[in-house]
């Protein structure tokens, strides 16, 4: 009898341990990162339209500060080198598609010009979380950005819509926007263009 109480009593603890890690989000030893502080110096850009032109082209991108996946600082924007910066959201099926495209590109071909990105959008509750740990599993070798929670820096970046793309020169002027996914042809064709904003 005594026998029976203690399986009992094993399996409730088993089942006890089991719905702690499911409402913990999984395992609870990951330090994956969703969030980070964004400091943002300049004038916001205007909210990203499609529409035939862009009022943010030939402005200044302002300067965003914030921190990588490890706490280290990261700086978009400004005078240094052309850059593309890539929003990415993890919950994103276009994003989701697009992360693993980039990747490939970039570990197989010579780009010379700074790639960045910005995990923003994150939800604790959407797939894919934290953007961190999805980002590790797709082998992201781009200096990434974290956002905070109130999207400071995609709202800077006029963000309209997943995947986001700009396109700054050396002086950290925009010279193009536009959101959604691209194939390698389309990827190889900002690059190119980006290479050719003077360093």
């Amino acid at each position: 009898m005594s026998k029976n109480i203690m399986i009992g009593g094993g399996i409730a603890v088993v089942l006890l341990l089991a719905l702690v890690f499911a409402f913990s989000g999984g395992d609870s030893s990951s330090d994956g990162v969703a969030f980070g502080d964004v400091t943002v110096q300049g004038q916001p850009l205007v909210q990203f339209d499609s529409g035939p032109e862009d009022p943010a082209l030939g402005q200044p991108g302002p300067v965003l500060s914030g921190v990588d996946e490890s706490g280290d600082p990261v700086t978009i924007g400004g005078p240094g080198e052309p850059r593309i910066v890539l929003f990415l959201a993890h919950w994103c099926s276009h994003c989701q598609a697009e992360a693993p495209r980039v990747t490939d590109y970039l570990n197989n071909n010579d780009v010379n010009v700074q790639f960045q990105a910005v995990a923003t959008g994150s939800e604790p509750t959407a797939p894919n979380y934290p953007p961190s740990d999805w980002l590790d599993l797709v082998g992201w070798p781009v200096e990434t950005m974290y956002d905070d929670q109130a999207d400071t820096a995609a709202t800077a970046y006029g963000l309209s819509g997943f995947p986001y793309w700009v396109v700054l020169d050396a002086d950290g002027v925009v010279q193009a926007r536009f959101s959604g996914e691209l194939d390698e042809t389309q990827l190889a064709s900002v690059i190119d263009f980006a290479g050719t904003l003077g360093g």
